[in-house]
């Protein structure tokens, strides 16, 4: 119960633990709108922090997407010899994509989804090249940061059509720093066979360099 009069500073204090409605009004009395007001404008400044924390970390996610792509390029032949062959280009956006438009020409692309032909036609890398005979093979190769089952599908499903389309052995290869542990089993760093050879499917892992922070 709050005393009748408040005679010292234990009778105020006591006011406070005891009484709710005290302590709020005393707090009024105390602290400046601009105290009053700190919990929430905090709790403002928190969600803002946030929502800039996760852009940036988009931003990164996109330089990062940006560099494996100019370094899986840049290491097209690379990748090629890796696996034991030689390179001879990598097909350009709009070549991948007049292989798509003549699939569907001849009905080559029967039975696939409109999904699968668009990220046909937009592939991270194709490469073309050849072996010691002189024979012609195509290379599908996923470009990632970290490589999982997703990429390994695409670059699998991708030298399935390039097989497919063009009558040309192809390749499925991933180029990433880092691979998810749960598809190392189908991977391979040693030179491996163009799809349709062997009964079991064996993807390429062309390790790219870690990205190296600015000094």
């Amino acid at each position: 119960m709050t005393p009748t009069t408040i005679e010292n500073a234990e009778d105020f204090l006591r006011a406070m633990r005891e009484n709710d409605e005290f302590r709020m009004a005393a707090r009024r009395e105390l602290l400046t709108e601009e105290l009053l007001a700190l919990p929430r404008r905090f709790a403002q400044y928190a969600q803002t922090t946030d929502s800039k924390l996760n852009r940036l970390g988009d931003d990164i996610g996109a330089v990062k997407g940006l560099f494996m792509e100019r370094t899986a390029r840049e290491d097209a032949p690379v990748i090629a010899s890796e696996m034991g062959l030689e390179w001879k280009k990598s097909l350009e956006r709009n070549e991948v994509v007049a292989i798509a438009n003549e699939a569907g020409r001849k009905g080559l692309a029967s039975g696939i989804s409109r999904d699968n032909m668009r990220t046909f036609r937009r592939a991270d890398l194709v490469i073309e090249a050849v072996d010691d005979d002189g024979h012609i093979y195509y290379i599908a190769v996923e470009i990632s940061y970290t490589a999982d089952s997703r990429d390994t599908i695409r670059a699998i499903r991708h030298a399935e059509y390039l097989t497919r389309f063009t009558g040309t052995p192809a390749y499925a290869a991933i180029s990433s720093v880092h691979i998810d542990n749960r598809i190392k089993d189908i991977l391979t760093e040693n030179s491996p066979k163009p799809l349709g050879v062997n009964q079991e499917t064996r993807v390429f892992w062309s390790r790219l360099p870690e990205l190296e922070p600015p000094e």
